[in-house]
């Protein structure tokens, strides 16, 4: 299923690039925070452009997203807005000889270029906006007050950890400084 409806038939581009760009409706933001598991969207926008590459089998698109979702903060809790931006660069065919394969993705650190193949000579722009969308956000969310409620110390335990607990052997430390702890003992 496709939440954002917007496909390009590669027959389009014989005539040469071709732009497509548009913010995302209030239905397809809905859908997209559904598979993305978001709080919800409040915008999506992208601006790309599509053409045929020097070898005409083979398409280009470049471009730009950038998407306005509310998350939870994984340090507060609390919800907030946040700002996702991508940048795309993908390469499709229909010639099913030029496309890389599942096993090609493996040998991408070798210098293997991914090219796409597309179905019926149609390019999901749409879903490409969504993937590249996806890849970038950040798993672990933190609102701007975050960085307080880290720095925050606990009350005389010691360092916090960023979910709110202290270290676990923080006052040990302070107990041996201040004489409380017992002093080793040696053997001789």
């Amino acid at each position: 299923m496709t939440e954002i409806m917007e496909v390009l038939g590669l027959d389009r581009l014989q005539s040469g690039p071709r732009r497509q760009a548009r913010a995302a409706t209030p239905e397809e933001c809905a859908a997209v925070a559904a598979r993305l598991g978001l709080n919800a969207v409040k915008a999506i926008s992208f601006d790309l452009e599509i053409s045929q590459t020097a070898d005409r089998d083979v398409y280009e698109v470049i471009g730009q997203t950038s998407m306005t979702a509310e998350r939870t903060c994984s340090v507060t809790n609390d919800p907030f807005d946040d700002i996702t931006q991508a940048a795309i660069q993908e390469l499709f065919t229909s010639n099913s000889k030029k496309a890389t394969s599942d096993e090609d993705d493996i040998e991408a650190d070798m210098g293997v270029v991914d090219i796409e193949l597309v179905e019926n000579d149609i390019i999901d722009l749409g879903d490409l906006v969504v993937q590249y969308l996806a890849m970038e956000l950040d798993q672990s969310p933190r609102s701007p007050e975050a960085a307080a409620v880290v720095a925050e110390p606990a009350p005389n335990d010691g360092p916090v950890l960023a979910v709110g607990r202290t270290l676990p052997f923080a006052g040990l430390a302070d107990m041996l400084r201040n004489g409380k702890g017992d002093e080793p003992k040696s053997d001789g």
